[in-house]
């Protein structure tokens, strides 16, 4: 298979759309952006693209080789797949709904000229739909709605003895049942069933009248009955498409030169001709259920059609958006000429056939539309009306998962956010001395790929989802009775993140992944719960400032990282918090915080400030000795763990010791370690605590893993005096000293008697 060809544009454009019907030119200034691939082929020269769902699945027919043979084939995930035939040598794919159901017709034996029968390809196997009972001949599968239902033509007998005409057929639940013709199944004339919708409704052509007078007419069946939707002044029409509301596009006559054929939309009776690119003709392929309407037509000085070459010289694809037609070639990247749009989905996503120099005879593509916000002042997500398509104008729909979207409003904006948006990915952002707000408004906004603020605000109470970037002039706000949920994806905080209640209305904010704030970045709380699922990297500022505020999650704030608690700020950490060399905790002497977990401080972290701490997790000086300052008062909970490593008799370089300028209250568990392989020895004495004033006790200390060797002891009872402990050589009891007293005595006497003294 060739390799695809991929190309994205943003560019100003100026460019030509023409009024249905009257054919005036509308000139259209806008910054289009679109997405482009070239789909490649299966290894031959060219590759067609028949149908589209809205997941972005792609069907149509590739040459296989340098030979003549095509074959069906599925585009997902970036590769294009060979669906191979029914035993023939061709196929063709024609549709595919949004189970992945694939409908077409292929040959069923390797004979040429055979006849075609449909198929369904489906978890991997192709499967012929079959005939028309007792019928010989071929059949073709259309179309197929979500509900699995297909529509087709296939052999019927005719009104001649030993001949065949085509009928409309359907196939559910693995039967086919022939629809009729307009006059009745019993009229002998022809028909072809070739969209079908979500309700059932089928379209397409039938013959119409009597030998003399016959017509060709586009027709809908709906509830058991075939309806013409009439002509246009020729003697044929078309159905092609019909979408979930109803509305039809299609072909018709619109002279008496059988080659002269307009596209037309059919809305509430009415068949409506939307005109050319100022040649001949056009034809319309596809509808959406938004109404826009792909094909292909004309440009002007085109000779008549010959409709038999998809590709010939003058014929571009085209879009009408209400009743505007647009040649989708303005959109085009260099070197590719679009010569015909097969489908368009939900998203505004189009795939058709196009020309390039690898591909002169054709090449399938894709097309995706990205929608800008379009006007100023406020308005909702939902609102079809406020998004602009490529430029195109307001596709009447809002952004959905195909979709780069880019809110940029010239003036002052706030957007609300829709119940349930689901985006690729998100760009909100505000000129200079405008005020660009997107407020989540409830709702949820599932940005797959990401959102990125600039010169922007995010507000609101809701969710949302796949990633945040703030950048350094945007901020995050979440106010009083609010709660934000940042979920699925990492939030990178360059910019304001204030997460600010009001009275007794607390303001929340949830992040389940790693929130960065970076060095220019700030979190302010006050009254605020702050959730970090992830974990927060503060390289920034994190300010916490009046009232009852709780912080939850791993926190590490590294070099030149702040945490200050200002304005009688009643602070909770719930989880771990580690000060990296150079960073500072601050507290205010109105300030106060608890950290329920792990806090590690390491050397040369700042702990600042005269407010109060109050640990009930544990409290450790780095994972080496260090010394830590704490202006302030600190208080150790009955749960509170105080490690202390000791690796020599140098404090803060060889053991820990905290400092405390206000009152240090004992409790919870002193733990001792030892650090570097250190051996203490007897007179060692290690000042761990210096404080204003001090109260309580330790309700246990830990020395297992600070063991002495035989004959030395720990002696503690300066630890709550001076903050020193230290270690002594173990005194002998009152037994063994009289048992060395009597043995000098013993000696002595030896001695005397020997030198001849008397004892």
């Amino acid at each position: 298979m060739k390799a695809p060809y991929k190309f994205q544009l943003r560019k100003a454009l100026t460019g030509t759309a023409l009024i249905a019907g009257g054919l005036s030119v509308l000139h259209v200034e806008a910054a289009p952006r679109i997405e482009f691939q070239g789909l490649g082929t299966l290894g031959g020269a060219t590759s067609s693209a028949r149908g589209l769902n809205d997941h972005g699945q792609i069907v149509g027919s590739s040459r296989i080789g340098d030979g003549p043979d095509v074959h069906a084939f599925l585009y997902s995930d970036g590769a294009m797949q060979d669906l191979g035939t029914l035993g023939g040598f061709d196929s063709v794919a024609t549709g595919i709904n949004n189970r992945g159901q694939i409908v077409g017709h292929s040959q069923f034996i390797r004979i040429a000229e055979t006849s075609s029968h449909g198929f369904i390809y489906s978890n991997g196997v192709m499967r012929d739909v079959g005939l028309l009972d007792r019928v010989k001949g071929f059949s073709a599968a259309n179309a197929i709605n979500d509900e699995g239902v297909v529509a087709g033509h296939a052999a019927q007998l005719g009104p001649i003895t030993n001949t065949t005409i085509s009928r409309a057929i359907v196939l559910s639940n693995g039967s086919m049942t022939d629809i009729g013709a307009l006059g009745g199944v019993n009229s002998g004339r022809e028909s072809s069933a070739n969209a079908i919708n979500a309700s059932g409704q089928i379209v397409g052509v039938s013959e119409n009248g009597g030998i003399e007078t016959r017509t060709r007419e586009a027709f809908i069946y709906s509830g058991g009955v075939m309806r013409s939707l009439g002509l246009l002044g020729g003697t044929f029409s078309e159905a092609t498409a019909i979408n979930d509301g109803g509305e039809i596009a299609g072909n018709v006559m619109v002279t008496r030169i059988p080659d002269v054929r307009h596209a037309f939309r059919y809305v509430n009776g009415t068949m409506r001709d939307l005109g050319t690119l100022g040649g001949p003709s056009s034809a319309a392929n596809a509808i959406n259920n938004s109404g826009q309407i792909v094909g292909h037509a004309d440009i002007t000085g085109t000779p008549l059609p010959q409709r038999l070459d998809p590709v010939k010289e003058g014929q571009h694809a085209t879009l009408w958006n209400g009743n505007v037609i647009h040649d989708l070639n303005t959109l085009a990247p260099t070197g590719w000429t679009l010569t015909d749009a097969a489908a368009i989905n939900r998203y505004a996503q189009i795939v058709g056939t196009g020309k390039n120099q690898d591909h002169p005879e054709g090449e399938a593509f894709l097309l995706t539309l990205h929608p800008d916000w379009q006007g100023n002042g406020n308005g909702n997500w939902d609102d079809g009306s406020r998004w602009n398509f490529a430029g195109l104008g307001s596709f009447s729909m809002a952004p959905g998962a195909r979709h780069d979207v880019v809110i940029n409003p010239d003036g002052n904006a706030t957007i609300n956010g829709g119940a349930n948006a689901s985006i690729r990915n998100l760009n909100i952002s505000g000129n200079a001395g405008k005020l660009v707000t997107f407020n989540l408004n409830g709702g949820s906004t599932n940005s797959m790929q990401g959102t990125t603020l600039n010169h922007a605000t995010l507000a609101g109470n809701g969710t949302l989802e796949g990633g945040l970037t703030i950048a350094a002039d945007s901020r995050v706000d979440v106010a009083g009775g609010d709660r934000m949920q940042l979920r699925s994806g990492q939030v990178n905080n360059d910019g304001l993140i204030r997460i600010l209640g009001s009275g007794g209305n607390r303001a929340a904010l949830e992040a389940d992944g790693l929130v960065i704030n970076a060095g220019g970045g700030e979190i302010n709380l006050e009254n605020a719960a702050l959730s970090l699922l992830g974990g927060l990297d503060n390289r920034g500022q994190v300010k916490v400032s009046f009232g009852a505020s709780s912080i939850s999650g791993d926190l590490t704030t590294v070099k030149d990282g702040k945490i200050i608690l200002s304005g009688s700020s009643e602070t909770t950490f719930w989880d771990s918090v580690t000060m990296q060399s150079g960073s500072e905790l601050r507290l205010a002497a109105d300030a106060s915080a608890v950290f329920f977990g792990q806090v590690i401080v390491r050397n040369s972290a700042m702990l600042t400030g005269t407010g109060t701490s109050f640990y009930e997790g544990g409290l450790s000086l780095g994972n080496s000795p260090g010394m830590a300052s704490n202006a302030g008062s600190v208080s150790f909970g009955l749960d509170n763990f105080y490690l202390a490593e000791i690796g020599g008799l140098s404090p803060g370089e060889q053991f820990d010791q905290l400092q405390v300028g206000g009152k240090l209250s004992f409790g919870g568990t002193l733990k001792l370690m030892w650090w570097d392989h250190f051996s203490a020895k007897a007179g060692d004495v290690f000042d761990l605590f210096d404080w204003g004033n001090s109260a309580g006790r330790f309700a246990s200390i830990d020395t297992g893993d600070a063991l002495l060797a035989d004959g030395l002891r720990w002696d503690f009872s300066r630890l709550y005096t001076t903050g020193e402990i230290g270690v002594a050589a173990v005194p002998l009891p009152g037994a063994a000293w009289l048992f060395i007293g009597g043995l000098l005595t013993v000696l002595g006497f030896n001695r005397n008697a020997k030198a001849g003294n008397p004892i």
